[in-house]
């Protein structure tokens, strides 16, 4: 009888061991379940808030052309001078405002395409910037103001820069730029007035063409400066009429017509 109850103790225990480290006991002939409480956590959804150290102006504020609009595409230049805006990226800004320097290093130019077809109003360029490569700006129907900051670097404006920007009505050609190449306002439809320096050495093909709301262009330099520009023959070149003023410093006036 005594071996009896030990081993209803023994089994007793054994329940009881196998209760708190949670499994499963087969005796013979029967199954004891043993309930089990889990120890693993339930999982639990966070979520981490991440902070953008790209900084920029009071939606892309001129007043500080360092910081310009944010989501551009950027591209280190090869001699490392500087960067490229190539492209709109995320930027959602309608007035564009390109930034003087980018990871510390100077933006330098706008290469080719980068804002082809965007929707924008207007563009801001730093004095930064010593180039605007083909097709830069080119189908921007909206674009009405180009801004550059005063002591501009720019030397060229490249071919259809600007071309098919319908809205833009005016605009002021920094005195550094010596290359205006073909088709860069090409189709400019509503643009009147032109202002240029005497820095300009060569106006490309189309550079001016169909630009039919055109009446003057306003020239920094002299008559015998503006004569000796090489200009493509059909630099202002149009199926229809076209006809404005070249004024230049010495109040020489030439009357433009398309051939």
């Amino acid at each position: 009888m005594k071996k009896i109850y030990a081993i209803l103790l023994i089994l007793s225990l054994t329940v009881s061991l196998l209760s708190f480290v949670g499994c499963e006991f087969d005796f013979p002939g029967m199954t004891v379940p043993v309930s089990s409480t889990s120890t693993t956590k339930p999982k639990t959804s966070s979520t981490t808030s991440t902070t953008s150290t790209t900084q920029k102006g009071d939606g892309g504020n001129p007043d500080h052309p360092e910081m310009g609009s944010v989501g551009l595409l950027y591209e280190l230049i090869e001699n490392l001078a500087g960067f490229k805006v190539v492209g709109i990226g995320s930027c959602t800004d309608k007035e564009l405002v390109i930034p003087s320097e980018y990871m510390g290093l100077p933006v330098t130019s706008i290469g080719a395409g980068a804002f082809d077809s965007c929707d924008i109003t207007s563009v801001y360029v730093p004095n930064t910037v010593n180039a605007i490569e083909a097709t830069a700006f080119k189908w921007c129907r909206s674009l009405k103001t180009i801004t550059f900051e005063n002591n501009s670097k720019l030397e060229s404006i490249q071919g259809d820069a600007f071309a098919f920007c319908t809205a833009l009505e005016n605009i002021v050609i920094p005195d550094t730029v010596k290359y205006i190449g073909g088709g860069a306002f090409n189709e400019c439809s509503s643009m009147k007035k032109v202002e240029m320096g005497s820095s300009v050495e060569y106006i490309g093909r189309l550079a001016f063409g169909d630009c039919l709301s055109l009446a003057e262009i306003k020239y920094s330099g002299t008559a015998e400066q503006w004569a000796e520009i090489k200009k493509d023959e059909k630099w202002i070149w149009s199926i229809d009429t076209m006809r404005f003023y070249v004024v230049c410093s010495d109040e020489t006036l030439y009357v433009v017509e398309n051939n």
